[in-house]
């Protein structure tokens, strides 16, 4: 595979040069799990955050995501990836 739209449905693991991010699509939900030692360290890294909007995950170019971190007083943030060298589906959704 190599986009993953916003519409889909189910769980992903989408690899970047530097982080596995598994998203959760049905839910909403997505986690990084950095992989790297020249993976930058994230604010929420390894725990769950919202998935609001996936703006673009294509292999070959960053990810682009909004999310939601439950920082008071921040809506949304958006999140840019390395580029995504890998997309996976884990399950369908049922």
């Amino acid at each position: 595979m190599t986009e993953l739209k916003d519409s889909a449905i189910g769980s992903w693991k989408v690899t970047t040069e530097h982080s596995i991010y598994l998203l959760d699509l049905t839910n909403r939900t997505g986690v990084r799990l950095p992989e790297s030692p020249e993976a930058s360290e994230l604010r929420r890294d390894e725990g769950e955050f919202e998935l609001l909007r996936i703006s673009r995950c294509e292999v070959g170019s960053p990810m682009i995501l909004w999310i939601e971190l439950s920082v008071p007083e921040v809506f949304a943030t958006t999140r840019q990836t390395t580029n995504v060298v890998l997309i996976e589906r884990l399950s369908d959704e049922r």
